[in-house]
């Protein structure tokens, strides 16, 4: 029983298997100036996709830091709170999380 399982699945996976690999091949003979065009589109989006999740990371790693930078620097202004109110200080520390925000939107790779 588990013989004929196996048997009718692999019959089935070279069935499927050599009907694209037929329909590919008489599609390019039929029609061959479409598939050029076909090919060329399916690169082109491949392409994008893969600059798409290149740019995804790496605003991500940017946004991350970024937050990092800015959470240090609140709670630093947390702790010392006393030390920049003697100084009047408030507007420098919100000038430099400001800065601190503006990280993720600059450099776009």
């Amino acid at each position: 029983m588990a013989r004929s399982l196996v048997a009718c699945r692999l019959a089935f996976q070279v069935q499927s298997i050599s009907g694209v690999a037929l329909a590919v091949i008489l599609s390019l003979a039929l029609s061959w100036r479409l598939d050029l065009v076909a090919v060329a589109i399916q690169t082109a989006a491949i392409r994008a996709f893969y600059l798409k999740a290149k740019m995804m990371t790496s605003m991500s790693k940017k946004m991350l830091q970024s937050q990092n930078r800015s959470n240090e620097l609140a709670s630093e202004a947390v702790g010392n709170h006393r030390i920049i109110t003697a100084f009047y200080s408030q507007e420098k520390v919100m000038t430099l999380f400001k800065e601190a925000q503006i990280g993720t939107t600059v450099d776009y790779p």
